[in-house]
């Protein structure tokens, strides 16, 4: 039996290396992999590439911005980024911790 949609993402947040892409259901939307720094764990993201380059998220044209558009509204997009946000760790948002002087 195949794996979950969750267990395959936590598999590749566990196991994948630093900035290594999984392929999707739809052309030119990637997981990747960014590795942790001192900061910030290893998180999971998605990359928007319909052309298949070696960057992506690069809107180049009318054409390039509707591939991106229709990547975007696609429901499988949506259940990937709700599972990511799901597994993914926390991040603190407020901000270094603050010296008190007293």
């Amino acid at each position: 039996m195949a794996a979950s949609i969750k267990e395959q993402l936590e598999n590749h947040l566990e196991m994948g290396g630093n900035w290594e892409r999984m392929a999707t259901p739809i052309p030119g939307l990637l997981v990747v992999k960014a590795p942790a720094t001192k900061k910030v764990p290893a998180r999971l993201f998605l990359e928007l590439n319909p052309e298949g380059k070696w960057r992506g998220l690069f809107i180049n044209g009318e054409e390039n911005l509707s591939e991106i558009s229709e990547i975007l509204t696609n429901d499988i997009t949506h259940l990937l980024i709700h599972e990511i946000e799901a597994i993914n760790p926390e991040i603190n948002k407020n901000g270094p911790k603050k010296l008190k002087m007293d």
